[in-house]
């Protein structure tokens, strides 16, 4: 915003109207205001101020206080600014709420407040005072607030900024750089956290209820305290904690349990030990009844072993006369094998003429196998040829279904739009009625005000003739003669109200028609535009409706008759569709078919392979057949030599006897065989009989021997181990280990009663723990839930547990406001020599306060870090400033389009020192770069020597009247 022109009547110190023209200071650079104290410098900027928000620069004076006190009675009060933004010139005049003398007779008045903003365009100007204010918020993107602190530093509020804590800047902050989304989200997440508790408590009560029947153990220490503590917070946000404390009682009681069981052991353990010993002391006085009775058994042994010794006398040569008869029968079954061994070379001989039978069989078999597969094979293959473009079919009709079910869905879609289009195009001329309706209704309201206006304007131009007199100078031409004064008619009167109210009738009525031509003509442009779009869509989806449109254009291109190309359009996508509906049908036939045929291709396909396998495997069972019957024949002739070399043996051993000899010339060579055979079974069978009765009688006589020996041995050896265990168990006080054993039986009785008593209460929570697990997971879902949005919300919300109090919108204020002191440092360390640095207070004193936005100054020349409060007045002068321009810069490079062109800065030079000053003047020339205006009030006279451009406000007091004057130079 850059003011172009100023005019000032009748306010502040200013009796009559004034006019500065800002343009005579050039597109840019610094200018000074000085003058007189009380001039009126700073009433400038309550003009600028004033004009634009109906308010002055500074807290101290209020509208009510504008009415200059100097100014003649009907001098006029107003302000009028004329301002370019963003190339373009607006024009805006206030006046403020003062008393005035009454135009008729004696006495004052109540003037009400008046505004109003001028556009550039053909936009009605904006006549109602806060209208004005909201239109020009809306215009430069600035509050009153923000402007007087960014733009207009006034006397007075030159510090707000720099002292400002976190709670104001935020306010700041959040117009300028709109950052109340934020808020509304840390809003929303509160919201959330409290819906999401309300569902985690209801689960969690429920689920204390069961927690509370926990029970404990005496030594549940200190895990007990910390449950009983969340029992008392009714486990809020600790079920997990809760169920593992509960596990953790449980497996402790598991492992007292455990430790019970083992100390019951253990005393089992000492009572067995005490039974083994009182048993042993009863084992011990069997022991002597035992000896008594082995001694009495030895004497009868020793009388049945001297018997048994001269039985074995007599057999002392058993041995030796066994041996014999097993050499001599070994001899002759090594005979005898002779003769088994050719019988069974004759039965292996029976068995391979049997099996080169079978192969024979099985190779006819095969073979005839073998032809049925030859003829299966033939027909399958005649089969898979007929079948042979069933893929293809069933591709290229699966390609077809596709293609029409795509057609089917595009011509839906296009069947839709159409019905859209059908409810746009009457909606369209639904409107254009109200348009017109609403148009005549303005035109007839507009001509209605022209007339009554007419007649108002007459009137006070009769009201105002009714007050001439001769001689006396007329208001509107200054002449002093009046022949033909404006007569007052008395018929036709129309008073302010009533114009005002039909002017304010007629400004809705057009509105209103206008808001009825946009909302038409955007039906308009949303049914072309269906329209097209169903055009292009028919034109490519139907042939027959693309040369019915090209026959139906005009020389422009459109369709002639809409309607009927809209009637003749559905009619050709109904026909299409039940065209797409009959192909679609034909499709899933051939589908069907295709796969069918697919499907017996791949049978056939499976049994020819099935066929060529089993081809394999009988061609492989032939070829096994014949290494068989080759295998077998070559047995067969191995098996004649080997029987010929049998019979040639088995002659030679009949031979040697003499009874061979006998029978050789009666008897056929089987029956000799069968003869000699028989002979030596008989032979073998009386040998074996004689050695097993002399081996049968030996061994029994030795066994009787050894049986009394071992007896003997046995019963020494057991009066030996009674005596050994005798000695080995030694004195036992029994009635002492009965008294020990009673003690000890009791405790074990006690802690049984303690481990039921564990049991009991283990069990218990057992119950209880399963039970809490069934609704866990829902619970657990929600308390994690819950303690998510909760901590997000307390995050966004500042609300941490020893954190800063620091909101996301705070947080991201805190991004604008790191940036907003780069750019004030850059000025800051110019003006203070390389001394001073603004920082952002990074840690808040007070946790329980807002913060993030508070503000510390470094001093590098002694390195420390303190509040800017602690800062003298002209170095609070150098901050501000530099914080402010700091500000501006950042306004203007992130928050969206709002360009500032020009910036006053009132007073606080004084506090300067000359090295201070230059430094000062330094950045502001920076600042303004030939492309802004900073006007700066001051009465420092070194700023008169260095600034070239300047307003000059002095104040009168002489002759021609009291007041202030404003001169440009």
């Amino acid at each position: 915003m850059r003011p172009e022109k100023l005019t000032i009547s009748a306010f502040g110190p200013y009796a009559d109207k004034t006019e500065i023209d800002f343009s005579k200071l050039g597109e840019g650079g610094l200018y000074l205001i000085t003058g007189d104290t009380g001039a009126g410098k700073t009433t400038i900027f309550d003009a600028i101020t004033f004009a634009l928000y109906g308010r002055a620069s500074g807290e101290v004076r209020e509208s009510a206080m504008f009415r200059s006190k100097y100014a003649k009675d009907f001098t006029e009060t107003f302000v009028e600014l004329v301002f370019s933004y963003q190339g373009k010139t607006y024009h805006v005049r206030r006046s403020p709420e003062y008393m005035a003398p009454k135009k008729r007779g004696t006495g004052q008045t109540l003037r009400k407040a008046e505004a109003q903003l001028i556009y550039p365009d053909e936009r009605q100007p904006v006549t109602k005072a806060k209208d004005v204010t909201a239109a020009v918020e809306q215009l430069l993107g600035l509050s009153y607030d923000q402007f007087t602190q960014i733009a207009m530093i006034a006397q007075g509020d030159f510090q707000k900024l720099l002292l400002a804590g976190t709670l104001q800047r935020g306010e700041i902050f959040r117009q300028i750089f709109h950052t109340g989304l934020y808020q509304q989200l840390q809003i929303k997440l509160r919201d959330a956290a409290i819906s999401r508790y309300k569902e985690y408590d209801e689960m969690r009560r429920s689920i204390a209820q069961y927690l509370d029947g926990v029970k404990f153990q005496p030594d549940a220490g200190m895990e007990e305290e910390e449950f009983s503590r969340l029992k008392k917070a009714k486990f809020e946000g600790k079920l997990e904690r809760s169920l593992e404390l509960l596990k953790l009682f449980i497996d402790r009681g598991e492992l007292r349990e455990k430790e019970l069981q083992k100390q019951e052991k253990e005393l089992e353990e000492k009572l067995r030990t005490m039974e083994t010993m009182l048993n042993l002391s009863a084992q011990k006085r069997s022991l002597e009844e035992k000896r008594a009775l082995a001694l009495e058994q030895l004497e009868k042994i020793l009388s049945e072993l001297a018997k048994a010794s001269e039985e074995a006398e007599k057999y002392k040569d058993a041995d030796k006369r066994c041996e014999e008869l097993g050499l001599l029968i070994r001899e002759k079954q090594e005979k005898l094998k002779k003769y088994q061994d050719l019988e069974q070379l004759q039965e292996e001989r029976r068995e391979i003429e049997r099996q080169l039978g079978n192969c024979q069989t099985q190779k006819e078999k095969i073979i005839r196998q073998e032809e049925q597969q030859q003829k299966e094979m033939e027909q399958l293959k005649t089969e898979r040829e007929q079948l042979g473009n069933s893929e293809l079919d069933l591709q290229k009709a699966l390609t077809e279904k596709e293609k029409q079910t795509r057609r089917k869905r595009e011509l839906n879609g296009l069947i839709a739009e159409i019905r859209r289009f059908r409810g746009l195009y009457d909606e369209t001329k639904e409107q254009q009625k109200k348009y017109q309706s609403a148009y005549r209704d303005a035109q007839q309201q507009r001509e209605y005000y022209q007339q009554i206006f007419h007649i108002f304007l007459d009137a006070q131009a009769g009201l105002l003739a009714r007050e001439l007199k001769d001689e006396m100078p007329c208001p509107v031409c200054g002449s002093l003669s009046h022949p033909h004064p404006r007569m007052l008619s008395e018929e036709q009167t129309v008073d302010q109200k009533t114009l005002d109210n039909e002017k304010s009738r007629l400004d809705k009525m057009e509105k209103d028609s206008v808001d009825q031509s946009l909302q038409a003509g955007s039906l308009k442009e949303q049914s072309n535009a269906s329209w097209r779009q169903i055009v292009a869509s028919a034109e490519e989806l139907l042939e027959e409706f693309q040369e019915f449109h090209k026959k139906n254009k005009n020389g422009n291109g459109q369709a002639e008759d809409f309607l009927t190309v809209w009637k003749q359009l559905t009619s050709m996508v109904n026909r299409a569709q039940e065209q797409c509906e009959d192909l679609l049908t034909e499709s899933e036939k051939e589908i069907r078919k295709a796969q069918e045929n697919t499907k017996r291709k791949k049978t056939v396909e499976n049994a020819m392979e099935r066929l060529e396998k089993e081809k394999e495997e009988l061609q492989e069972k032939k070829n096994f057949f014949d290494r068989e019957q080759a295998g077998l024949s070559m047995k067969a002739s191995e098996n004649q030599k080997q029987q010929q070399n049998a019979a040639e043996e088995i002659r030679q051993i009949r031979l040697e006897t003499e009874k061979d000899k006998s029978c050789k010339a009666d008897s056929t060579k089987s029956e000799a065989l069968k003869a000699g055979k028989e002979d030596l079974e008989k032979e073998i069978r009386e040998k074996q009989q004689e050695y097993g009765e002399l081996k049968e009688n030996s061994k029994k006589v030795k066994e009787t021997l050894q049986r009394f020996q071992s007896e003997k041995e046995r019963i020494a050896s057991s009066i030996e181990t009674f005596e050994a265990q005798k000695k080995e168990i030694g004195e036992i006080p029994e009635a002492e280990i009965r008294e020990q054993h009673a003690q000890t039986a009791a405790r074990k009785a006690d802690l049984t009663e303690k481990r039921k008593e564990l049991f009991s209460v283990q069990s218990g929570n057992q119950d209880i723990f399963q039970k809490v697990q069934k609704g866990r997971e829902e619970m657990t879902t929600a308390e994690k839930e819950y303690a998510w949005i909760r901590n997000l919300s307390d995050t966004a919300n500042g609300k941490l547990n020893g954190k800063a109090k620091i909101e996301l919108e705070t947080y991201i204020q805190m991004a604008y406001f790191d940036r907003i002191l780069r750019r004030a440092n850059l000025r800051l360390m110019t003006m203070s020599s390389g001394q001073y640095e603004l920082k952002r207070q990074e840690q808040s004193k007070n946790q329980k306060e807002k913060a993030g936005l508070d503000l510390n100054v470094i001093d590098h020349y002694n390195g420390t870090e303190r509040s800017v409060k602690t800062l003298s007045g002209g170095e609070s002068f150098q901050a501000s400033l530099s914080l402010a321009l700091g500000l501006s810069d950042e306004i203007q490079a992130s928050a969206g389009g709002i360009r500032l062109d020009s910036m006053f800065v009132d007073e606080g030079f004084g506090s300067l020192d000359e090295e201070s000053l230059e430094q000062a003047l330094k950045a502001l020339n920076s600042l303004a770069d030939g492309r802004r205006l900073v006007g700066i009030i001051s009465h420092v006279s070194e700023l008169k020597e260095r600034i070239d451009n300047k307003i000059i406000v002095t104040k009168q007091c002489g002759g021609e009247g009291v007041g202030s004057s404003i001169r440009i130079q």
